[in-house]
């Protein structure tokens, strides 16, 4: 029951900071792997990993810790800015993702390939379109009452009404035994919590090895045979 915060300094020290978020990760990654093989002491519960903007530090082996985190009872939950965060793996990186993620939640965007996406994977319903002739006369066009209805499919949620979603808006997609519900719904907002003050650590290193020549060993021995003497 305890809780492990990493903020890593994205910004401030970009090289650092996405190496120590893989270093995190794959070593979340060793813990799972040790509840499939039962080396923990005691029975695993469930355990929830949040991952924001991912995109700074994930690497090619993630795909394999959705894949297997959910068996061990693990949930992960991530987010990310559009698809072409996970395309800095690779493209199948991607299809990796978005096949093991079962609930996603898609807010306001503006990249097009990231709207078009997400309205195909919400899908289409059956509707009616009507249409109705029209013949140009010297004044004008004039309707002529005749028309046609056949069978389209819609976009249940358009990718312009993704672009337009207000702030705090989503659509979210959640499976269940009946199939899979999406529905568009608006985010409570939560208050920033206090800051809590973290006593300070004190850093130290370790002391380096030096390298001695030979010159200098051939030095110390002499020494040392003097002393004894």
């Amino acid at each position: 029951n305890r809780i492990y915060y990493f903020q890593l300094p994205t910004m401030y020290y970009p090289f650092i900071a996405e190496a120590t978020g893989k270093l995190v990760l794959q070593s979340f990654q060793s813990a799972i792997s040790k509840r499939h093989l039962g080396l923990t002491t005691k029975k695993p519960g469930f355990f929830s990993c949040y991952l924001d903007d991912f995109q700074d530090y994930i690497y090619a082996g993630f795909g394999a810790l959705l894949n297997k985190s959910r068996s061990a009872n693990i949930a992960m939950v991530f987010s990310h800015q559009a698809l072409g965060d996970l395309d800095k793996v690779s493209p199948a990186f991607r299809s990796v993702v978005l096949t093991n993620t079962n609930i996603k939640i898609v807010m306001r965007n503006n990249d097009p390939e990231t709207c078009d996406h997400f309205a195909k994977t919400f899908g289409t319903r059956t509707t009616q379109k009507v249409t109705e002739r029209q013949i140009s006369t010297m004044l004008g066009e004039t309707r002529t009452g005749e028309g046609s209805v056949r069978e389209v499919e819609e976009f249940l949620h358009h990718p312009n009404a993704i672009k337009q979603l207000r702030v705090g808006e989503g659509i979210v997609t959640v499976p269940h035994p009946k199939g899979v519900k999406v529905m568009k719904i608006q985010f409570e907002r939560r208050r920033d919590l206090p800051p809590e003050s973290i006593d300070k650590v004190e850093k130290d290193f370790a002391p380096m090895p030096v390298l001695a020549s030979k010159e200098t060993k051939a030095q110390q021995t002499v020494t040392k045979k003097e002393n004894e003497t």
